[in-house]
């Protein structure tokens, strides 16, 4: 998943923005694990960081629609 990253976030940014309108010029970064904490995702290197600002989508791969996450 990692070495697909670059073409992944291409996907995400351009799925996004078809979507909602919104583009940002950084990078999208994911979690490299399902089902675990948010430890094991980038936001956890933001600790402590009260103006830190972020926007989160959900990858739901499967074909039943999913109201919470």
């Amino acid at each position: 998943m990692e070495k697909n990253n670059k073409v992944y976030n291409k996907l995400v940014a351009d799925k996004v923005n078809k979507m909602t309108g919104y583009s940002s010029d950084t990078e999208w970064k994911q979690c490299f694990a399902s089902n675990t904490t948010y430890a094991d995702c980038p936001v956890n290197s933001v600790d402590g960081n009260d103006e830190y600002e972020m926007s989160v989508i959900v990858h739901n791969p499967s074909s039943a629609d999913m109201s919470q996450a």
